[in-house]
């Protein structure tokens, strides 16, 4: 597997493809959507451009993800995760390192995840009969998650129940618990970190981590879209995404000392990618 955040190659480092690219681009306040077309147009054009041409990765990928998203993304196939620039806004340079875990780290660590899920763990992806087992009875029991069967929820101060078929969600849930597992084995290392002088320093700097990773899911939502996003896309809404995450934590119920049964420690099988230690002969997992 490969993160990149850009080569030598890409079209962007191609001094003659920007002159043409830019030439007939006015910067002015009043050309805005005039610039928007011009580029729309060179982009198609230079697509067409390729006919009979190899059309590799190095090129492609501009097509999938822009400079300016907040988010990486993956192409399964070649192994390869992209990491954009738009990431990097934040936080900014001098932030304790258990911010920039909680935002860019995570992000990053979500979408190796992605690699691990039912889809991803396919392309290549080698287990030993032992992890392979162990990976099959965590996916299973992803698949009848009883976060997904809730007898009561509170959303903008109503009362709902929902039962949620499982498999929509099974991905991403198992994406965010896998890059929360990979994550935390550098929680060690923060403790050497400044302790942001806003913050109560009753809280450990562990604890900020997971209250920084909440907060960055904050969305506002009304019931509508709750729903919506509960019953039809297969990433759950903020708050049901911030509860699959901490109830599969074990690190997060030993952070906040949290009693088993207690309302963020009420899953017995947390379901986080197990450890899995490579075979420097076989190269399996």
């Amino acid at each position: 597997m490969v993160l990149t955040f850009g080569k030598a190659t890409d079209s962007y480092n191609d001094v003659q493809y920007l002159n043409e690219k830019y030439k007939d681009v006015e910067l002015r306040k009043d050309t805005f959507m005039k610039n928007v077309v011009k580029m729309l147009e060179f982009d198609r054009k230079s697509l067409y451009k390729l006919t009979g041409k190899l059309f590799t990765i190095d090129y492609l990928w501009n097509y999938f993800i822009s400079v300016f998203d907040s988010r990486p993304t993956s192409f399964y196939t070649e192994r390869l995760i992209m990491a954009p620039i738009g990431m990097m806004s934040g936080p900014l340079s001098g932030t304790p390192g258990y911010i920039t875990m909680s935002r860019i780290g995570l992000s990053l660590a979500r979408e190796i995840g992605h690699y691990f899920d039912p889809v991803g763990i396919q392309n290549d992806m080698k287990l030993t009969p032992a992890a392979k087992a162990t990976y099959d009875a965590m996916v299973d029991h992803m698949k009848q998650d009883l976060l997904l069967k809730a007898n009561q929820k509170t959303v903008k101060n109503q009362k709902v129940s929902f039962t949620v078929y499982p498999n929509l969600s099974a991905n991403e849930r198992i994406a965010d618990n896998t890059g929360m597992r990979l994550i935390e084995h550098g929680l060690d290392s923060l403790r050497a970190e400044n302790i942001l002088p806003w913050i109560s320093t009753t809280l450990s700097r562990e604890q900020i981590f997971y209250i920084s990773i909440a907060q960055d899911y904050c969305r506002i939502t009304n019931l509508v879209d709750y729903m919506l996003a509960l019953l039809e896309t297969e990433s759950l809404p903020p708050s049901l995404k911030v509860e699959n995450i901490v109830t599969n934590s074990e690190k997060f119920a030993e952070i906040f000392h949290c009693p088993k049964g207690s309302e963020m420690n009420n899953n017995p099988m947390k379901i986080q990618f197990p450890n899995l230690v490579k075979h420097e002969n076989s190269g399996e997992l």
